[in-house]
Protein backbone atom coordinates (compact mmCIF):
# COMPACT_ATOMS: atom_id res chain seq x y z
CA UNK A 1 0.00 0.00 0.00
CA UNK A 2 1.46 3.37 -1.04
CA UNK A 3 2.07 6.06 1.60
CA UNK A 4 0.47 9.49 1.17
CA UNK A 5 2.96 12.25 0.41
CA UNK A 6 3.47 14.62 3.35
CA UNK A 7 5.28 17.95 2.99
CA UNK A 8 6.38 20.12 5.92
CA UNK A 9 7.13 23.87 5.72
CA UNK A 10 8.75 24.91 9.04
CA UNK A 11 8.18 28.28 10.68
CA UNK A 12 5.93 31.07 9.42
CA UNK A 13 3.02 30.55 11.80
CA UNK A 14 1.13 33.51 10.30
CA UNK A 15 0.12 34.12 6.70
CA UNK A 16 2.41 36.41 4.74
CA UNK A 17 1.42 37.95 1.43
CA UNK A 18 4.53 39.89 0.50
CA UNK A 19 7.24 38.80 -1.94
CA UNK A 20 8.86 35.41 -1.35
CA UNK A 21 6.38 34.54 1.42
CA UNK A 22 3.46 35.15 -0.89
CA UNK A 23 4.91 32.69 -3.40
CA UNK A 24 5.31 30.16 -0.59
CA UNK A 25 1.67 30.50 0.49
CA UNK A 26 0.43 30.10 -3.08
CA UNK A 27 2.53 26.95 -3.47
CA UNK A 28 1.05 25.50 -0.29
CA UNK A 29 -2.47 26.29 -1.52
CA UNK A 30 -1.86 24.56 -4.86
CA UNK A 31 -0.29 21.49 -3.23
CA UNK A 32 -3.38 21.13 -1.05
CA UNK A 33 -5.63 21.58 -4.10
CA UNK A 34 -3.89 18.55 -5.64
CA UNK A 35 -4.46 16.40 -2.56
CA UNK A 36 -0.99 16.69 -1.04
CA UNK A 37 -0.84 16.60 2.77
CA UNK A 38 0.88 19.82 3.85
CA UNK A 39 1.89 20.91 7.35
CA UNK A 40 2.89 24.57 7.65
CA UNK A 41 4.12 26.41 10.74
CA UNK A 42 6.08 25.55 13.83
CA UNK A 43 9.24 23.50 14.11
CA UNK A 44 7.99 19.97 14.89
CA UNK A 45 8.07 17.94 11.69
CA UNK A 46 5.69 15.01 11.13
CA UNK A 47 7.45 11.64 10.99
CA UNK A 48 8.88 10.69 7.58
CA UNK A 49 7.79 13.97 5.97
CA UNK A 50 9.53 15.94 3.22
CA UNK A 51 10.79 19.25 4.57
CA UNK A 52 11.03 22.33 2.34
CA UNK A 53 13.13 24.99 4.09
CA UNK A 54 11.95 28.14 2.39
CA UNK A 55 13.83 31.38 2.88
CA UNK A 56 17.27 32.78 3.60
CA UNK A 57 19.50 30.99 6.10
CA UNK A 58 21.09 33.83 8.04
CA UNK A 59 19.05 37.05 7.81
CA UNK A 60 17.80 36.54 11.40
CA UNK A 61 17.90 33.89 14.11
CA UNK A 62 14.32 32.98 13.23
CA UNK A 63 15.32 32.49 9.59
CA UNK A 64 17.99 30.03 10.70
CA UNK A 65 15.46 28.12 12.82
CA UNK A 66 13.21 27.87 9.76
CA UNK A 67 16.09 26.82 7.53
CA UNK A 68 17.66 24.04 9.62
CA UNK A 69 16.74 20.42 8.97
CA UNK A 70 14.33 19.05 11.57
CA UNK A 71 14.23 15.67 13.28
CA UNK A 72 11.99 12.95 11.86
CA UNK A 73 12.05 14.21 8.26
CA UNK A 74 12.80 11.68 5.56
CA UNK A 75 14.05 14.18 2.97
CA UNK A 76 15.00 17.85 3.22
CA UNK A 77 15.12 20.55 0.53
CA UNK A 78 16.81 23.95 0.92
CA UNK A 79 15.01 26.51 -1.27
CA UNK A 80 16.40 30.05 -1.47
CA UNK A 81 16.85 33.01 -3.80
CA UNK A 82 19.13 36.04 -3.52
CA UNK A 83 20.30 39.04 -5.61
CA UNK A 84 24.06 38.58 -5.93
CA UNK A 85 26.73 36.65 -7.81
CA UNK A 86 28.34 35.73 -4.47
CA UNK A 87 26.54 33.82 -1.72
CA UNK A 88 26.76 35.31 1.80
CA UNK A 89 29.21 33.75 4.25
CA UNK A 90 27.99 30.43 5.58
CA UNK A 91 25.16 29.91 3.10
CA UNK A 92 26.95 27.21 1.12
CA UNK A 93 27.77 25.25 4.28
CA UNK A 94 24.13 25.51 5.38
CA UNK A 95 23.12 23.30 2.43
CA UNK A 96 25.10 20.36 3.80
CA UNK A 97 22.22 19.34 6.08
CA UNK A 98 19.76 19.21 3.17
CA UNK A 99 19.49 16.47 0.55
CA UNK A 100 19.11 18.80 -2.43
CA UNK A 101 18.99 22.53 -3.19
CA UNK A 102 16.34 24.50 -5.06
CA UNK A 103 16.40 28.02 -6.43
CA UNK A 104 14.14 30.00 -8.74
CA UNK A 105 16.36 30.90 -11.72
CA UNK A 106 19.26 29.55 -13.77
CA UNK A 107 21.39 32.45 -12.50
CA UNK A 108 20.84 31.61 -8.81
CA UNK A 109 21.28 27.87 -9.42
CA UNK A 110 24.61 28.46 -11.19
CA UNK A 111 25.87 30.59 -8.27
CA UNK A 112 24.82 27.93 -5.73
CA UNK A 113 26.55 25.19 -7.76
CA UNK A 114 29.74 27.28 -7.97
CA UNK A 115 29.77 28.05 -4.24
CA UNK A 116 29.04 24.42 -3.27
CA UNK A 117 31.82 23.16 -5.56
CA UNK A 118 34.31 25.59 -4.01
CA UNK A 119 33.43 24.17 -0.58
CA UNK A 120 33.55 20.54 -1.86
CA UNK A 121 29.86 20.10 -1.01
CA UNK A 122 28.20 17.57 -3.30
CA UNK A 123 24.52 18.48 -3.72
CA UNK A 124 22.20 18.45 -6.69
CA UNK A 125 20.76 21.91 -7.47
CA UNK A 126 17.46 22.27 -9.32
CA UNK A 127 15.76 25.28 -10.90
CA UNK A 128 12.21 25.36 -9.49
CA UNK A 129 10.74 28.55 -10.90
CA UNK A 130 8.04 30.57 -9.19
CA UNK A 131 4.60 30.22 -10.71
CA UNK A 132 2.57 33.06 -12.15
CA UNK A 133 -1.02 33.70 -11.06
CA UNK A 134 -2.68 34.80 -14.29
CA UNK A 135 -5.52 36.40 -12.32
CA UNK A 136 -2.98 38.88 -10.92
CA UNK A 137 -0.36 39.17 -13.67
CA UNK A 138 -0.97 39.00 -17.41
CA UNK A 139 2.19 39.42 -19.53
CA UNK A 140 1.61 41.98 -22.27
CA UNK A 141 3.74 43.95 -24.68
CA UNK A 142 4.78 47.26 -23.14
CA UNK A 143 3.74 49.20 -26.24
CA UNK A 144 0.14 48.25 -25.36
CA UNK A 145 0.47 50.89 -22.63
CA UNK A 146 3.08 53.18 -24.12
CA UNK A 147 2.09 53.37 -27.79
CA UNK A 148 4.57 53.48 -30.64
CA UNK A 149 5.84 57.08 -30.33
CA UNK A 150 8.21 57.03 -27.35
CA UNK A 151 10.80 59.56 -28.59
CA UNK A 152 9.95 62.07 -25.85
CA UNK A 153 9.57 59.56 -23.01
CA UNK A 154 12.31 59.57 -20.36
CA UNK A 155 14.21 56.33 -19.75
CA UNK A 156 12.45 55.08 -16.62
CA UNK A 157 14.01 53.01 -13.83
CA UNK A 158 11.74 51.17 -11.38
CA UNK A 159 13.03 50.06 -7.95
CA UNK A 160 10.99 47.77 -5.68
CA UNK A 161 11.70 46.96 -2.03
CA UNK A 162 10.41 46.96 1.55
CA UNK A 163 12.13 50.19 2.59
CA UNK A 164 15.06 52.37 1.46
CA UNK A 165 17.58 50.52 3.64
CA UNK A 166 16.70 46.87 3.13
CA UNK A 167 18.97 44.43 1.30
CA UNK A 168 17.95 45.91 -2.09
CA UNK A 169 19.49 49.24 -1.03
CA UNK A 170 16.92 51.69 -2.35
CA UNK A 171 18.73 54.59 -0.70
CA UNK A 172 21.89 53.74 -2.67
CA UNK A 173 19.89 53.46 -5.89
CA UNK A 174 18.45 56.95 -5.32
CA UNK A 175 21.89 58.37 -4.49
CA UNK A 176 23.49 56.90 -7.62
CA UNK A 177 20.57 58.02 -9.76
CA UNK A 178 20.97 61.60 -8.56
CA UNK A 179 24.65 61.45 -9.54
CA UNK A 180 24.05 60.25 -13.10
CA UNK A 181 20.58 61.52 -14.00
CA UNK A 182 19.82 63.62 -17.05
CA UNK A 183 16.64 65.31 -18.24
CA UNK A 184 15.79 62.14 -20.17
CA UNK A 185 15.89 59.85 -17.13
CA UNK A 186 13.34 59.13 -14.43
CA UNK A 187 13.38 56.96 -11.29
CA UNK A 188 10.32 55.48 -9.59
CA UNK A 189 10.82 54.07 -6.11
CA UNK A 190 8.18 51.54 -5.03
CA UNK A 191 8.15 50.79 -1.30
CA UNK A 192 6.02 47.82 -0.28
CA UNK A 193 4.78 48.19 3.31
CA UNK A 194 4.94 44.84 5.11
CA UNK A 195 1.62 42.95 5.17
CA UNK A 196 0.22 45.23 2.47
CA UNK A 197 0.27 43.51 -0.94
CA UNK A 198 -0.97 46.64 -2.76
CA UNK A 199 2.23 48.51 -2.05
CA UNK A 200 2.81 52.22 -2.31
CA UNK A 201 4.68 54.37 -4.79
CA UNK A 202 6.69 57.32 -3.52
CA UNK A 203 8.10 60.08 -5.69
CA UNK A 204 11.81 60.78 -5.97
CA UNK A 205 12.90 64.41 -6.37
CA UNK A 206 9.42 65.44 -7.42
CA UNK A 207 9.56 63.24 -10.50
CA UNK A 208 5.91 62.28 -10.06
CA UNK A 209 3.23 62.98 -7.49
CA UNK A 210 2.42 59.35 -6.74
CA UNK A 211 2.39 59.09 -2.93
CA UNK A 212 -0.75 57.01 -2.70
CA UNK A 213 -1.93 53.42 -2.85
CA UNK A 214 -2.39 52.02 -6.34
CA UNK A 215 -4.91 49.62 -7.77
CA UNK A 216 -3.64 46.41 -9.36
CA UNK A 217 -4.13 47.77 -12.90
CA UNK A 218 -2.26 50.96 -12.03
CA UNK A 219 0.64 48.95 -10.61
CA UNK A 220 0.84 46.89 -13.80
CA UNK A 221 0.71 50.01 -15.97
CA UNK A 222 3.63 51.52 -14.06
CA UNK A 223 5.61 48.29 -14.48
CA UNK A 224 5.06 48.24 -18.22
CA UNK A 225 5.94 51.92 -18.50
CA UNK A 226 9.38 51.28 -16.97
CA UNK A 227 12.48 50.52 -19.02
CA UNK A 228 14.71 48.95 -16.36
Amino acid sequence: MSRKLCIFFPGYDTLEYVGFSRVRMRLIEKLKDHGVMVFSGGFEAPNNSIQISWGQPFDTEHDRMVWDRKKNVEFSIGYTVFESDIMPNGWAESFEQHDIAWSASNFCCDIIRKELAEKNINKKVYNIQHGVDSSLFLPLRRDFFRGTNKSNDPFTFLWVGMNPNDRKRGSDVERIFNDIKTDKMKLIVKYVPLHNPKGQFLNVNQVDSISRFYTHNELMATLYNSDA
